[in-house]
């Protein structure tokens, strides 16, 4: 019996299915994320009596994922991490009122 024939008898056909499916998923995972993905198939052959042979499949597909987005963070004076970088002075902000004519008719609060 040849690969072929061998790989559609396993797990009554379940292995190919499953096989199938794997592919389906990495093939659209790379098209996506433009990265690479992978299919690996084992076969373990295990002589049994009289003439048998035992196989048992497995299969791993590694499956492209979108990167993760990093996140700066800063220590902060008492350890803690916080977004504001604590070496960078609070600029000091308020409140501006543009008068109604320069606003186009309404006055406008802006800060």
């Amino acid at each position: 019996m040849g690969f072929i024939k061998l790989a559609s008898e396993l797990a009554y056909g379940q292995s190919v299915q499953e096989w199938d499916a794997a592919v389906a998923e990495i093939v659209e995972a790379c098209r996506v994320h433009q990265k690479d993905g992978e299919l690996i198939l084992r076969f373990k052959f295990t002589p049994d009596k009289g003439g048998q042979i035992l196989i048992l499949d497995s299969f791993k597909a590694t499956v492209p994922e979108a990167d993760r987005m990093k996140t700066i963070m800063y220590v902060q004076r008492d350890g803690s991490l916080g977004r504001r970088d604590p070496r960078q002075p609070e600029l000091p902000m308020r409140e501006v009122t543009i008068p109604a004519e320069q606003a186009g008719g309404q006055e406008e609060n802006v800060g």
